[in-house]
């Protein structure tokens, strides 16, 4: 049998947020949103397929559920630890062999304030799509010169590098 052509509206800017798609969809919005500039952000509603999904990506990810355990609740790490492995993990996002991988920001079933647990080493600027750039990357040392100059002559492969949050909380829930 065949299937029939789907139809969707493309987004024309930030007034069209947020989404509600089927899942089938995820994949071409998000690249659609990381071409507008705009960090993405996706609430899964409790659906497991989409964990699933993201875990099979080629990115770098952020687990803060595994942060939440290990820093505030056990207090098996310290917060300056877990930053550092934050910026390790930003590093090997922005510059792995020479290409960028999306950042993954697993939020899982928790609230994480990255408005205090960002830093020097890994800054609120990250969430901020279209304004993070090669430049700002280099000047807060994430990058070295002869990454930086690679990007520089093959601006594309920084195209990769996007910061995608997941949760798995819906709209009402993640407004909380």
């Amino acid at each position: 049998g065949t299937a029939a052509a789907r139809t969707f509206a493309p987004v024309t800017g930030k007034a069209d947020y947020p989404l509600t798609i089927p899942f089938e969809d995820l994949a071409m919005r998000v690249e659609e949103a990381k071409e507008l500039g705009y960090m993405v952000l996706v609430l899964a509603s409790n659906c497991p397929v989409m964990e699933t999904y993201f875990s099979y990506q080629m990115s770098v990810m952020v687990d803060c559920k595994q942060i939440l355990g290990e820093v505030f609740i056990h207090k098996s790490k310290s917060t300056e630890v877990a930053q550092a492995e934050c910026r390790a993990a930003l590093m090997k996002a922005l510059d792995s062999h020479n290409f960028c991988k999306p950042l993954h920001i697993r939020m899982a079933n928790t609230a994480f304030d990255w408005s205090s647990f960002c830093h020097a080493g890994f800054p609120p600027e990250v969430f901020s799509g279209s304004r993070w750039s090669v430049e700002e990357a280099s000047a807060r040392e994430l990058i070295d010169e002869q990454h930086r100059a690679i990007l520089e002559e093959y601006p594309e492969r920084f195209k990769d590098f996007y910061t995608v949050i997941t949760s798995s909380f819906d709209l009402e829930e993640a407004g909380k």
